[in-house]
């Protein structure tokens, strides 16, 4: 008999498939491991802990010490905010940047495999994805402490 799972359960393993892919593609390296983030800064070229943050979804806290990490491998800097005294602002170094076009490259041949198993349109799936990741957002934001709840 078929195990019915919940869409949270689907979520989470998705979630977990893609970590296991993202470890085996590149190589275990510890930087594969925070691909999401690397490729994240890359893109933004220089972010804020909550920056990144928002953009990946995660704790403040997380997205500070993940972004400190970086910084203690070479592979990002850490600049005092000029926006913002009490904020630090980081990019990757060329070492970085180098590190990303690696996993880019790697990961980039596993995306192709897997899209050409998709059984629906990669469109559909991400539509799907955007109003799921909206309604959790606005779900976070009513459960925020010291706020009243949206209605």
């Amino acid at each position: 008999m078929a195990l019915q799972r919940g869409i949270w359960l689907e979520i989470y393993a998705v979630n977990q498939l893609l970590g296991a892919v993202l470890a085996r593609s590149l190589e275990q390296d510890p930087a594969g491991r925070e691909f999401a983030l690397y490729s994240t800064l890359n893109a933004l070229e220089q972010a804020t802990p909550t920056q990144v943050s928002r953009v990946l979804g995660m704790p403040l806290t997380t997205a500070s010490a993940k972004l400190n990490r970086l910084v203690s491998r070479g592979h990002a800097t850490r600049a005092a905010n000029p926006e913002d005294g009490r904020s630090h602002v980081f990019a990757l170094t060329d070492e970085g940047r180098r590190v990303t076009l690696a996993h880019n490259e790697r990961f980039g041949a596993v995306t192709r495999r897997v899209r050409g198993r998709l059984e629906m349109p990669e469109a559909t799936i991400r539509e799907g994805l955007v109003a799921l990741e909206t309604a959790l957002r606005e779900e976070l934001r009513n459960l925020e402490p010291n706020e009243a709840p949206r209605v």
